[in-house]
């Protein structure tokens, strides 16, 4: 385990094998701990990174929420700190996200080949019950007070949701409105 600093914060984040390197970008709520299998198995044909994103494991916490750009700013940041020129990229459900939108756009790196795992960001017909969810909560954030919204989104959110703090709720929600 090895940190770097961007930006004011402490990144944890692994390096291990030699070869070409390969960047895993992990899912929401995961730490490096998660692909310690993915990393023991690639690492044997290629340099394997792997990061704490900000918020998660042993990296620091982030002062204000995060949207999507904000996230692919930062790994910007993150590979031009590791030096890292050409690689391919593994993203595990957010971080599938994160590379979907990443390379849609401009880069300073080139990127090999893409492997997406469960990868988020990728809009799916929503079912009638969970139109219903969104519809209600819609209606409910003009009526209901603050106070009361806020126990409502405690029961009613997904786990990742309930179990976050504030300001990674924030980012969570940004994070799940782009499409």
């Amino acid at each position: 385990m090895a940190t770097v600093k961007i930006d004011n914060l402490e990144i944890n984040y692994i390096r291990q094998g030699e070869g070409r390197p390969v960047l895993i970008l992990p899912g929401w709520n995961t730490t490096i701990e998660v692909y310690h299998l993915l990393i023991d198995a690639v690492s044997k044909y290629a340099e394997v990174i792997t990061l704490d994103m900000p918020g998660f494991g042993k990296s620091s916490k982030l002062e204000e929420s995060w949207n999507l750009d904000d996230q692919i700013e930062f790994v910007k940041k993150f590979v031009k700190a590791l030096k890292l020129k050409e690689f391919d990229l593994i993203g595990h459900s957010n971080g599938g996200r994160t590379i979907i939108k990443m390379m849609a756009g401009d880069v300073d790196f080139k990127v090999g080949k893409i492997v997406l795992m469960g990868a988020a960001g990728i809009e799916r017909e929503k079912t009638a019950k969970q139109k219903a969810m969104i519809g209600a909560a819609k209606v409910a954030k003009k009526f209901i007070p603050k106070g009361m919204l806020e126990k409502m989104k405690q029961h009613a959110g997904s786990d990742d949701y309930r179990a976050a703090e504030p300001v990674m709720r924030d980012t969570l929600v940004k994070l799940v409105n782009e499409d």
